[in-house]
């Protein structure tokens, strides 16, 4: 909003100096019609009054000269204002095209800051994906660690009750021994076989659920292993992905700051063109002509299109040069050197137009020096 104020503001002091010019141009065409009137009039006054026709002849001459002068002085400030005009639509031209491509770019940006918000995005949602995974491989392992230890214990379960089937294999032999050899043992020595067998039989059914509950938690430990290679793996891909996002994100960023350096200059540039189609009209509208020399007496002064001046006093060979600035009708020159004497700097000094030229008064009285000189512009 600030850009498009600011650039209103270009346009409507640039209307504003294309009417001064052309106020200034008729102002001028005014006057010399006027000075002409006024100049026929005086010399038929003077034939009526005097008549020596010989004096009357000489001023007629005279003042038919400054009539053919002001009318060439009109026509040379008709065509420089003729150049002004040219100038100055050839620089709202080269403003209009600077805003396009300062608008272009600041899309450009847009569409750069939407992108790169989207990919933060990508990137905060992959984090808490691999903030999940994660979350899934520690209860893996935690689940895997939980397992191990129970087939730890049906492992040390399957050794007691091997060792108990031992002890149950050594006991029917010796009772078988003993059977031999004590008959009347024979049937408590039967019975206690028949016990012992349906303790090895129940041992065995137990041996056998072991086996089989060990062969799950096994196939259970095989699956907990795929699975946590399988979330390691998504890990890992979520990560390379996000250090690609975060890769992306950079060089958007390194190109977003390159872009708006860009249009920073962008804007200096136009800024800088503004300023210089300003300053011919705002010259001519004070009578000052940059690069054209005026004298005032014996002092010659000149006024360049880069914003520095030089006078020279013809009488007394002193010289002074500087720095100048106009702006509507206050001229300021600064920045002087060479035989300042006693005037002081920065010297601000009021600049009326005229016909020759431009006349400066003091405004807040550190132009006291030249107030009221009047500068005529020197013919090539």
């Amino acid at each position: 909003m600030a850009q498009n104020a600011q650039r209103e503001a270009g346009y409507r002091w640039i209307g504003i100096s294309v009417v001064a010019v052309a106020l200034l141009g008729w102002l001028l065409a005014l006057y010399l019609w006027s000075a002409s009137a006024e100049t026929e009039a005086e010399l038929e006054r003077q034939i009526a009054l005097n008549g020596e026709a010989t004096e009357l002849d000489a001023r007629i001459v005279a003042l038919r000269s400054e009539v053919t002068q002001t009318e060439t002085t009109r026509e040379e400030s008709s065509s420089e204002l003729d150049n002004l005009q040219q100038r100055l639509i050839e620089a709202q031209k080269a403003v209009a095209s600077s805003e396009d491509q300062a608008q272009t770019m600041q899309e450009e940006r847009d569409a750069l800051e939407a992108e790169i918000a989207e990919m933060t995005s990508q990137q905060n949602t992959l984090q808490d994906d691999i903030a999940q995974a994660q979350a899934q491989v520690a209860e893996t392992s935690q689940e895997f660690a939980d397992v191990g230890e129970r087939l730890e214990q049906a492992r040390r379960q399957e050794v007691d009750v091997q060792g108990s089937v031992s002890d149950l294999t050594s006991d029917v032999a010796r009772l078988t021994e003993e059977a031999s050899g004590a008959e009347s043992r024979v049937q408590a020595a039967r019975e206690a076989e028949a016990a012992l067998e349906q303790r090895v039989a129940a041992a065995r059914q137990d041996l056998e659920e072991i086996e089989t509950a060990r062969n799950t938690v096994e196939q259970s430990t095989e699956t907990l292993v795929q699975r946590r290679d399988q979330l390691a793996s998504q890990t890992a891909e979520a990560e390379g992905q996000m250090q690609h996002l975060q890769e992306q994100i950079v060089q958007l960023t390194q190109d977003l700051a390159d872009r708006s350096e860009r249009l920073v200059e962008l804007q200096t540039s136009i800024a800088d063109m503004q300023e210089e189609a300003a300053q011919p009209a705002r010259a001519a509208a004070s009578g000052l002509i940059l690069g054209e020399r005026y004298e005032a007496g014996p002092v010659l002064a000149t006024f360049s299109d880069q914003g520095t001046f030089e006078m020279a006093n013809a009488s007394s060979g002193e010289e002074v040069s500087g720095d100048y600035s106009l702006e509507e009708e206050m001229l300021t020159l600064s920045d002087a050197t060479g035989d300042l004497g006693n005037a002081n700097f920065p010297m601000r000094c009021n600049i009326v137009a005229d016909a020759a030229g431009f006349t400066l008064e003091s405004e807040d009285g550190s132009c006291e020096l030249l107030s009221g000189t009047s500068f005529s512009r020197v013919s090539p």
